[in-house]
């Protein structure tokens, strides 16, 4: 575990700080979304589960962490060719929550790892927080997942380049699809500007019942949607730090008002679909998405870049507006703009000086920019990213 300093290392502080959210700007669409449902034939309702797949899936969990319980999958794993009891009574358990629409409320207690996101911590904002779950919630999760992702695949829910948390899909699909299509258009002869957006804790700033009433539009029955209210409400995390004795420091249980949980493995997949109508909102340029990581860019020709600056600033004033309009938090500080091409092509945008902006502020203009782990820079030379790796390599 990393170590805090100690002026900083007040868990209860650390927590307050973790559940400190920009304000909700939501408009009032929740009764419009309830009303209506796209999919008319087939809603989804949670199914039981038999012991063979309960035993599947505790099999399937890879991670070791323990949560508030101090259980680790390893403990339960050990026990399931000796105690068949074990997969019954976590069977049971998992079917009483499908029948009764009730999430367990000792499984919603989180213990948050406050992890540094850099080497020198001057302040609570350089903490990161690693949020670990009860093991056996995943058990539940995992079951519940599975029916999800078959029914969003079958209605066509997802966007077709959204890439966050699909079978088949990933971040290799996501960077293929976007660097092909810029290095098509710089064949082609066009410059190209892509705007990598941030998104400032979107998993933490969902509203429940706005999730809630997209899920019913989307088609998961009113005994589904009950399930998930149970899973999204009355959550209570707890932070956990250490000294330089290396005595661990908690704080009290505090209740978390809004957000999908962390460490859960439905949260992605939660999110995803809330933001599935957003490409709706883009008129002229290409995107990209991946989970919460939004990636927007345009191709044009040099004699016509203040009507690409129009297009581009267009589809991100809408952007701007949907993000607010769903309890979303667009930065336009940590955005991100980068002019791609041949050199001579972006020499020439950059003098002319294009200003592309979220809400009145203009976006920083970068030679390269990290995308999903590659970093991309503006004649897709990719030398950077190559040096970074020998660098890691010899280190």
């Amino acid at each position: 575990m990393n170590i805090i300093p100690d002026h900083l290392n007040d868990p209860d502080k650390i927590n307050d700080h973790f559940l400190t959210l920009p304000a909700n700007t939501y408009s009032d669409q929740i009764e419009n979304l309830i009303n209506s449902n796209i999919v008319q034939n087939g809603m989804l309702r949670l199914k039981p589960i038999n012991e063979i797949d309960v035993r599947k899936i505790i099999c399937s969990i890879k991670t070791k962490a323990s949560g508030l319980d101090s259980l680790n999958i390893d403990m339960i794993k050990m026990t399931l060719d000796m105690t068949i009891p074990v997969i019954t009574k976590i069977t049971k358990i998992v079917n009483k929550s499908i029948e009764s629409n009730k999430f367990p409320s000792c499984w919603k207690e989180a213990l948050v790892r406050p992890i540094p996101k850099k080497n020198s911590i001057t302040g609570l904002k350089d903490l990161r927080p690693i949020s670990i779950l009860p093991v056996l919630s995943k058990v539940l999760e995992k079951v519940v997942l599975n029916q999800v992702l078959q029914f969003v695949e079958n209605k066509k829910i997802i966007p077709k380049f959204q890439s966050g948390f699909r079978r088949g899909y990933g971040t290799e699909t996501a960077l293929l699809h976007v660097t092909d299509d810029l290095s098509e258009a710089s064949d082609m002869g066009l410059s190209s500007i892509m705007v990598l957006l941030d998104y400032s804790r979107a998993f933490d700033c969902l509203q429940p019942e706005l999730l809630l009433a997209k899920l019913k539009y989307y088609g998961f029955s009113k005994d589904t949607c009950e399930w998930f209210e149970s899973f999204l409400t009355h959550r209570q995390q707890r932070v956990v730090t250490e000294n330089r004795n290396g005595e661990l420091k908690f704080s009290t249980l505090r209740t978390l008002e809004k957000g999908v949980p962390q460490g859960s493995l439905l949260s992605p997949l939660l999110f995803t679909i809330f933001t599935a109508d957003l490409h709706k909102h883009i008129k002229h340029c290409k995107y990209h998405l991946y989970a919460d990581d939004t990636q927007l860019y345009y191709s044009f020709d040099s004699e016509d870049m203040q009507d690409a600056m129009n297009k581009i600033n267009e589809d991100l004033g809408n952007i701007y507006d949907w993000s607010r309009n769903n309890s979303l938090f667009l930065n336009p500080s940590k955005s991100q703009m980068l002019v791609l091409g041949k050199k001579s092509q972006i020499k020439k945008v950059l003098d002319s000086k294009l200003e592309i902006k979220i809400d009145n502020v203009v976006l920083e203009q970068v030679t390269s920019a990290r995308n999903l782990g590659l970093v991309l820079d503006g004649e897709q030379r990719y030398i950077e990213h190559i040096n970074n790796k020998i660098r890691a390599a010899f280190f």
